[in-house]
Order: structure tokens, then C-alpha cells, then sequence
């Protein structure tokens, strides 16, 4: 016991509350997270003016920062966050050879790939690069495989499109706004460099 913190020894009321609050921050969306993080704080300030001397203070809040500090980190680094997640789901494809065009229109046929899981896909290419043939390792493959292999056989690259109010430290973001496949030359306010060949499209993924 003489190798625990003093704060674990002797207010033990305050550990089990800033584990609590560290945990509960962890999985609140950012707005009531804060709320909840400055609340905690009031209770410790006002826990700090019935202690003295000053070294005692800095102490006791060091630790509370500390405590508070290690539980968040382990979530942040917690390695299977939403995106994650939804990268190991399962797509299917009528062939694994597809043009960027095919892949598009496949994409908004949604019927076509059914199943729990529906991510909104919108693609963004230069219309020369329609008819760019991808080679997929086989007709059913994980979204992760299905990324991996357009951007590593053309220029688009992805992006999970998040909703702020849906983030968290343990999973990050709730990927709710879709799926982004672009050309990054392409992003930002016309005029494009090139012509652009972008619909809106339904792609679908299910878990095995």
C-alpha cells in the first residue's frame, strides 16, 4: 500500500470520481464532455482551497490531472474506433475488375450489395479518368481492401466525412457523413483544373 499515490490512500471519493469522469469523458460527445469536464474541475478547485500548505494543493491536483490524463490517453489510442471498424466490413462487386465509372454507378445501386451496414459514397474524378480500370483481389473484399486498391491503381484518395457533435475520445468520428473517394486536385471551389465527373452515389458494406 505505501507504493499507492497519497491521493488513493486518502481520498479515495475523489479517485473513484475522477475515474468516473474521466471514463464518462471519454464517451461523451465534445459539448457535454466539456460541460462534464468543468463541472469535475469546480469540485476539485473547491476541494483544493481546504487544503494546505501549497505543495499539498499542487499535489493532489498533479494527481487528479494525472489520473485523469493516463484513462483518456488509453482511449484515444483505443485501436478499434469506428472507422476502423467499418473499414473491416464487407463489400461486394459484380467483378473484381471495374472501371471508376462502373464503380460509381455500382455505388448507387444500393439493392445491389444489401445488408445492415450503408455508408454514403460520393466520388469525385476527372472525367478522363472514367474509364480507369481498378483490379480488385477478388469480388468480396473488406471496405479497407476495396480503398486500398483505388487509391493505390489511380489518384483518388478517401476520406470519412465525421459530424463534430458525433465524436468521441473512444471512437473518434461516427464516419455518419459518409465515405469521400476524390481527386484531391479536384477539391475545393470550381474552377477545376480538369473536368470533373462527381455524383452522389449509395455504397453499401455489410459485416460478416
Amino acid at each position: 500500500m505505501k507504493y499507492l499515490p497519497n491521493i488513493l490512500r486518502s481520498d479515495p471519493l475523489y479517485v473513484a470520481g475522477t475515474i468516473t469522469v474521466a471514463v464518462l469523458a471519454c464517451v461523451l460527445e465534445p459539448l457535454y464532455m466539456c460541460i462534464l469536464l468543468a463541472a469535475w474541475a469546480m469540485v476539485i478547485a473547491h476541494k483544493c482551497k481546504k487544503l494546505n500548505p501549497r505543495n499539498e494543493r499542487s499535489r493532489f491536483v498533479g494527481k487528479v490531472i494525472g489520473l485523469c490524463g493516463v484513462i483518456m490517453l488509453l482511449a484515444y489510442l483505443n485501436p478499434w474506433k469506428t472507422e476502423d471498424l467499418l473499414k473491416d466490413t464487407t463489400v461486394s462487386l459484380p467483378s473484381n475488375r471495374c472501371t471508376l465509372a462502373e464503380l460509381e454507378a455500382i455505388s448507387r445501386r444500393a439493392g445491389d450489395i444489401d445488408g445492415p451496414i450503408r455508408v454514403g459514397a460520393w466520388f469525385t474524378f476527372a472525367a478522363e479518368d472514367a474509364e480507369k480500370v481498378i483490379v480488385f483481389p477478388s469480388r468480396t473484399l473488406t471496405l479497407r481492401a476495396f480503398i486500398e486498391s483505388i487509391e493505390s491503381q489511380s489518384v483518388l484518395q478517401h476520406k470519412f466525412m465525421h459530424c463534430g457533435t458525433g465524436w468521441s475520445i473512444l471512437r473518434g468520428g461516427d464516419c455518419c457523413m459518409g465515405l469521400v473517394i476524390r481527386d484531391v486536385e479536384l477539391v475545393g471551389p470550381p474552377p477545376y483544373p480538369r473536368p470533373r465527373y462527381e455524383r452522389e452515389s449509395m455504397l453499401a458494406a455489410t459485416g460478416e
